[in-house]
């Protein structure tokens, strides 16, 4: 049985359930094997881009016992896939850039499936920006923290109505900013030294944009401290 660890268990959680899935950049395996033996999905689409990848995931996919209900594929981001084809698209391990462009590659590809969900490495609030101005509503959003480090997954839906993102919800996540449990207020205290490391790193700047930058970052950690004082109260 595929052993999965929190980050993996929680992308499993926010999928549509009994609905074909896709896995971009499957790596090991390990979630197409995982929700076909919890009954979570009846199809998964497990992709690699590179030639190595590819065929390793192959070999460890075909071991299992759940390989007749994976296709393995080599492609690019979304292309190994035809529009419409699965429910839920799965995009975990990339650069939040790396997400941006995949999802912006062709939008009428993207926008035939229901249900993204993305864990990005770095720079979150690249791909939120981008939804945001391309109108796909949040649907979920959390925080794993694995072995000392966080780890953010947000799932999006198609959509046609942009809005708005403050730069806190870009940067920290508007519903992770509800801090819901102690691990998401903790995160927050994360991303408030976070912004203060950042604050005083420009801080003896004479640049005129890095002064605005400190003044940003200054502005928005004044905001969460009082989202955190107001949770911890």
């Amino acid at each position: 049985m595929a052993t999965v660890d929190r980050r993996l268990l929680a992308a499993s959680e926010m999928i549509i359930p009994y609905r074909a899935v896709a896995d971009i950049g499957t790596d090991h395996g390990l979630l197409p094997c995982f929700l076909l033996e919890k009954g979570l999905a009846p199809l998964v689409i497990a992709t690699e881009w590179g030639d190595g990848p590819y065929r390793r995931a192959r070999e460890r996919i075909g071991n299992s016992p759940c390989s007749a209900h994976i296709a393995v594929r080599q492609g690019y981001g979304l292309e190994p896939l035809a529009p419409g084809e699965v429910e839920t698209v799965v995009i975990m391990g990339m650069g939040g850039d790396l997400l941006a462009e995949i999802l912006s590659r062709d939008w009428s590809l993207s926008s035939s499936f229901k249900r993204f969900v993305l864990q990005p490495m770095s720079r979150p609030y690249v791909p939120r920006g981008l939804l945001a101005e391309k109108g796909w509503p949040l649907i979920d959003e959390r925080v794993i923290k694995l072995k000392g480090r966080f780890f953010v997954l947000y799932s999006y839906q198609p959509g046609d109505r942009p809005y708005r993102l403050s730069p806190l919800e870009l940067e920290v996540g508007p519903l992770l900013l509800q801090a819901r449990d102690r691990i998401e207020l903790e995160y927050l205290n994360y991303c408030r030294r976070k912004l203060q490391h950042l604050a005083q790193s420009l801080s003896l700047s004479k640049l005129a944009d890095n002064q605005n930058r400190r003044f940003k970052y200054e502005s928005m950690c004044r905001r969460l401290e009082g989202i955190i004082n107001g949770k911890s109260g």
